[in-house]
């Protein structure tokens, strides 16, 4: 329980306040420079609003699909892959590590959306990701 509460005082106390005296606690919109999102909400709300599920790619994939759209040198660490039935495309989220760390353990581990173009997600067809995916995919 202490550790709980300490972990919430030392993340409340290291935020910034802005002039009106509002904190900002959310990581994701503390480091991003814009309206950040962390990856769980939104998957939390795709899965409710439009019943989609979910695969992450493995590292192979993740590797293939950056370096296939020219982001191999980026902050993104996950691939996150939304299919709902209500749509014909997948729904593609980036998202980066957030970690905090007390006493050289870690206190906080979020994955935030990494936005690409502007875009919380890319849509793309079944064939398309696959091509990103694939060791043979374009550009590689």
């Amino acid at each position: 329980m202490w550790k709980v509460l300490t972990a919430v005082l030392l993340l409340t106390l290291s935020t910034p306040v802005l002039a009106t005296g509002e904190m900002k606690v959310d990581p994701c919109k503390l480091f991003s420079g814009e309206d950040g999102l962390q990856r769980d909400i939104l998957t939390l709300y795709l899965q409710h609003q439009y019943e989609a599920t979910y695969r992450d790619l493995n590292a192979e994939e993740r590797a293939n699909f950056l370096k296939a759209i020219w982001q191999q040198d980026s902050n993104i660490t996950h691939i996150r892959v939304f299919e709902s039935r209500t749509a014909d495309k997948y729904a593609v989220v980036f998202s980066y590590l957030f970690e905090n760390y007390l006493n050289d353990k870690p206190l906080v581990q979020i994955y935030c959306v990494e936005r690409i173009n502007g875009s919380l997600a890319m849509f793309l067809s079944p064939e398309t990701l696959e091509g990103l995916i694939s060791k043979d995919g374009p550009e590689q």
